[in-house]
């Protein structure tokens, strides 16, 4: 990469003319820099949109760019590109919102639902040629075969509908990957123990899709309704048990209320995507960017699109686990000063650049009821040399030096003694 800098001496060196010419070339270089940053998304995480209902895709896009995600997820609807029975089109409306993600670097999950067009508006036969056709398109990353079938795909089909969806499931994978192979179809997006019963029939698709919304009320991230479980760490850990498919979260999230404030809304989700990404989930769509009419579950609100403070939340989080991953390390609580160690939900994430993260908070509580603050002992591995250590606040952002606190390390262990703990996620990062 050119140092603007080092253009900015030369032109000054040689003639003052010059100079204005480069600064302004300059300001337009650091605009692209900036935008081709912005656009290196991070395959784990993504967001749930509503371009399909009318979205506008100027300047909707690139702020989604901007938080560092890699993907969106989006309706197709059938009866747009095939508007009779085996006539495929390809609709002006949705090709311009899928190549304005494509110009963005975002990448397309296309859920696929019923086509009307068919006595069976969920015909295995006919969906896969209407998947084999837009997928020709190239525009779409993967399939995911319906909208939680578990309601409407279920009522629809009756008692057999998990062997059915199995069975339209596998038949989409056939066709998309005899036209290209790299699309993957993702799938079964019931709850609990449906999509083990799924799994267990065997299925040839790429993902097993689920959606861990919190359970109850919705306002504890650690919690989900997967029944029967009901904790979202014990529904990780089942999952993984059940199958070695990448998982994906397309849908959770919470909305904001007269309750529930744009900071709670910050506190759950900056809890959620660090649990999830501490136990390795591949692929997380938070639900949703911006506000959709009455729905006000996204991190902007909408007409015109402003980020809400978990945008800039969101965005911090992706930003330090850049180059990490969680799910391989592990961080022993050795103490908490309240006794609260149950409570206690702490991760590490490692990477091969040098660096280790370690995230940590009292989980099980609602935002707006937090526990005390108390302070905390932890104990974790640093594989990788590192300087300047620093802990941040996942809310504010605001960090100080790890040397604030009482720590050691001997060895790959490091110990740290005094770190304040809240329900508002602290995080350290050494690199």
């Amino acid at each position: 990469m050119i140092r603007p800098s080092l253009l900015y001496a030369v032109a000054e060196a040689s003639h003052p003319a010059s100079k204005i010419v480069l600064t302004r070339l300059l300001a337009i270089l650091s605009v692209a820099i900036g935008c081709m940053t912005a656009q290196a998304g991070d395959d784990r995480f993504g967001f749930a949109t509503h371009f399909e209902q009318g979205w506008p895709p100027t300047p909707v896009m690139q702020a989604i760019a901007s938080s560092g995600v890699s993907y969106i997820r989006d309706d197709l609807n059938a009866g747009s590109w095939e508007p009779s029975t085996g006539v495929y089109v390809q609709p002006s409306w949705d090709m311009g919102w899928l190549n304005a993600a494509k110009a963005n670097r975002l990448k397309v999950v296309a859920v696929l639902g019923p086509n009307w067009h068919y006595a069976d508006k969920y015909d295995p036969v006919a969906m896969s040629n209407l998947a084999a056709w837009i997928a020709k398109t190239g525009l779409v990353t993967a399939f995911e075969i319906t909208n939680e079938p578990n309601n409407a795909y279920a009522s629809y089909e009756g008692p057999a509908w998990c062997t059915k969806l199995v069975a339209l499931t596998n038949a989409v994978t056939a066709a998309v990957h005899a036209v290209n192979p790299s699309i993957q179809v993702i799938g079964l997006g019931g709850q609990g123990t449906q999509i083990f019963f799924m799994l267990a029939k065997g299925t040839t698709m790429d993902g097993v899709v689920y959606h861990p919304y919190a359970n109850g009320a919705g306002f504890i991230p650690e919690t989900t309704y997967e029944w029967p479980y009901l904790d979202y760490g014990t529904w990780i850990q089942i999952l993984d048990s059940k199958t070695t498919l990448p998982k994906w979260e397309t849908e959770w999230g919470t909305g904001t209320t007269a309750t529930f404030t744009n900071t709670n809304q910050a506190v759950f989700l900056a809890r959620r995507l660090l649990q999830e990404s501490g136990l390795g989930v591949e692929h997380s769509f938070i639900y949703e960017f911006q506000d959709n009419g009455p729905e006000l579950y996204g991190v902007a609100s909408s007409n015109p699109t402003t980020p809400k403070t978990a945008f800039y939340v969101v965005q911090r989080i992706i930003s330090t686990l850049a180059g990490v991953q969680g799910g391989t390390s592990f961080v022993t609580v050795n103490s908490v000063a309240n006794g609260d160690v149950a409570d206690v939900k702490a991760f590490a994430y490692q990477g091969s650049i040098n660096k280790t993260v370690v995230a940590f908070w009292f989980g099980n509580y609602d935002p707006r009821t937090p526990p005390a603050a108390s302070t905390c002992q932890l104990t974790f591995t640093v594989p990788h040399p590192y300087t300047q250590p620093y802990v941040m606040n996942a809310i504010t952002g605001a960090q100080v030096p790890l040397s604030s606190y009482n720590w050691s390390q001997s060895g790959t262990q490091c110990s740290v003694a005094g770190l304040p703990i809240s329900d508002q996620p602290l995080i350290i990062v050494m690199q």
